[in-house]
């Protein structure tokens, strides 16, 4: 199963933090930095910053973006895919 790693920023700060995690393809990558988001927006909320939005970058093992997610307080969130 493919390794992709997860650059996950949350608005609030210029740190980007990395996770790595397999899997099987376009809709298990999508769960994954929905729920990452849905974690920020959370913590952002804790530290009183929910008004800023976050970012999720996917990378996969040779480096190469493959998509993208951008979440704003209330759960909206935009998914781009790289080539379409």
């Amino acid at each position: 199963m493919p390794k992709y790693v997860y650059d996950l920023n949350e608005g609030d700060s210029s740190e980007w933090e990395d996770e790595d995690l397999e899997c099987e393809g376009r809709i298990q990558i999508e769960h994954h930095a929905r729920r990452l988001l849905n974690e920020a927006g959370a913590r952002q909320a804790a530290r009183g910053s929910a008004s800023l939005p976050s970012t999720v970058v996917v990378y996969e093992e040779n480096g190469e973006i493959i998509m993208s997610a951008h979440g704003w307080p209330g759960g909206k969130v935009r998914v781009l895919w790289a080539g379409g």
